[in-house]
């Protein structure tokens, strides 16, 4: 029995983060609807309406089918805040954007990649499960989600795109994410809105797998890891809302279903 399957039986994930708002989120957006991706999108609350930054008025309807995390209220560097400001930051940033989507927010990315000690505690605070850093290179889980760090950013894509295709043939053990981050208004600076429309469009060839937000992923692989199986493995117990896929011994797919008690073998 392996912990290596994602929703709906799929082998892999791919997930995309995209920081800041600015006024390239929309074309960004469109091309990601446009290829059936999905992206987690982090805010800045105290920047909208303000020249380049998507104003607060579109951000339930332009974002809608994506996720809006935390990005703190001012992005700042947090390392060089007290724990007092750091918590404004967060919980401010968090009940503002709330305010907007009508849900509640768990997600965060670190501005500038930058934390201190107090982070970790103010993150749990304020009820954030998982924050992206900006260190890149795997992809696998990170062993803690409060310090998520991604496969690469969007201008090292071809690279890691020719090593994540060649894991579709290989004998696996563990569901692998290919995750992606970066900011939009980088195809506006560089001038390489090809590489946006061309990664995504590759991305939604992938037919294993599965597109999410951070914080679907987060909470299926949450649920996954809190399985409950009898002694012998015979019976497992899934106490989430997910359902949740696994792959059984004789290498078949199984679902277990949300809140039910499933006998694999």
């Amino acid at each position: 029995m392996k912990l290596n399957r994602f929703k709906d039986g799929k082998k892999f994930a791919i997930t995309l983060s995209y920081d800041d708002g600015n006024i390239a989120d929309r074309r960004l957006v469109k091309i990601f609807n446009d290829n059936g991706l999905k992206a987690t999108f982090n805010l800045n609350s105290s920047r909208f309406d303000d020249g380049d930054v998507v104003s607060s008025k579109e951000i339930s309807t332009l974002y809608k089918g994506h996720e809006i995390a935390c990005h703190c209220f001012s992005h700042p560097h947090l390392e060089r805040l007290p724990l007092s400001e750091q918590n404004f930051e967060i919980y401010e940033d968090k009940k503002r954007l709330e305010q907007l989507t009508g849900y509640i927010v768990r997600g965060f990315a670190y501005p500038y990649g930058s934390y201190s000690k107090d982070t970790e505690t103010v993150l749990k605070a304020n009820g954030i499960c998982y924050a992206r850093t900006t260190v890149s290179g795997n992809f696998f889980f990170p062993a803690d989600f409060l310090y998520w760090n991604s496969t690469c950013h969007h201008l090292n894509f071809d690279r890691y795109y020719e090593s994540f295709k060649a894991m579709q043939d290989q004998k696996w053990q563990f569901g692998s994410v290919f995750y992606i981050w970066g900011h939009s208004y980088e195809f506006d600076r560089n001038n390489n809105w090809d590489l946006a429309e061309r990664m995504s469009k590759s991305l939604s060839e992938f037919k294993d797998a599965w597109f999410c937000t951070n914080i679907e992923l987060y909470d299926y692989a949450t649920a996954q890891k809190n399985l409950v199986f009898s002694a012998d493995n015979s019976t497992v117990f899934n106490n989430s809302l997910h359902d949740i896929w696994i792959t059984g011994d004789s290498g078949d797919v199984i679902k277990l279903d949300a809140g039910k008690t499933t006998r694999i073998k």
